[in-house]
């Protein structure tokens, strides 16, 4: 019940600001960059789960059926997690150079014509930070920080809103690209300050550790 309230609190906020976002945004881009967003974004999420490799999902049962009563399972459960965010990081920039080396065919398939190149070209960044964003949410859901989680959409939207508005409403459609890469980076950073505050990173790890731990969770 306690859950159900907290999210069914958020989604609320959710909505209203998703509302407010969508008529502000409608008037100043109109619906030529309203599309433009739409195909932006629908070329970046499954980028991001294609590269994610669903490891954000198996992470979370992984995590979550660890034992923290003991100093090993701790242990155990910090040099997971460090594995987890070292792989994580690998394939984020493996997603950022196929986007920057894809950008041109992108923006044919997108648009018809190679003039968004340099866009999608940017949108690497915003790709690197949704990949390893899912991460860090993944890890607050293995520890039941729901309010933590629930916090994260409601920064997502607020986010969106004073962050894109104003560069929509100063560079108009050439505020999209700045104003998606800067939304993912405020949510990537939030999430990976309420990890840090889990004290589960492991202060040194070898790679041949992280590939012991990563390629179960990869497989998986």
């Amino acid at each position: 019940m306690k859950g159900t309230a907290l999210f069914g609190g958020t989604q609320v906020v959710n909505i209203i600001v998703n509302i407010l976002r969508g008529k502000l945004v409608a008037v100043l881009l109109g619906t030529l960059g309203m599309g433009i967003s739409a195909l932006y974004m629908s070329t970046l999420l499954p980028l991001q789960q294609l590269f994610s490799l669903g490891m954000p999902l198996a992470v979370v049962s992984v995590i979550a059926a660890a034992d923290l009563s003991s100093e090993g399972g701790r242990h155990l459960v910090s040099a997971k997690v460090e594995a987890y965010r070292r792989c994580l990081l690998l394939l984020a920039l493996a997603g950022v150079a196929t986007m920057l080396v894809l950008a041109p065919w992108f923006s044919r398939s997108a648009f018809g014509d190679t003039g968004h190149t340099r866009a999608f070209m940017a949108l690497s960044a915003a790709l690197f930070f949704l990949v390893m964003e899912a991460g860090e949410t993944a890890v607050l859901q293995s520890r039941r920080q729901m309010r933590q989680v629930a916090v994260r959409s409601v920064v997502n939207a607020v986010g969106a809103l004073v962050i894109g508005v104003p560069l929509y409403w100063w560079l108009g459609v050439r505020g999209i690209v700045p104003a998606i890469v800067l939304s993912t980076a405020v949510v990537w950073a939030y999430s990976r300050t309420m990890t840090r505050r889990l004290h589960l990173c492991q202060k040194s790890q070898s790679w041949g550790a992280t590939w012991h731990f990563g390629r179960g969770i990869m497989s998986l």
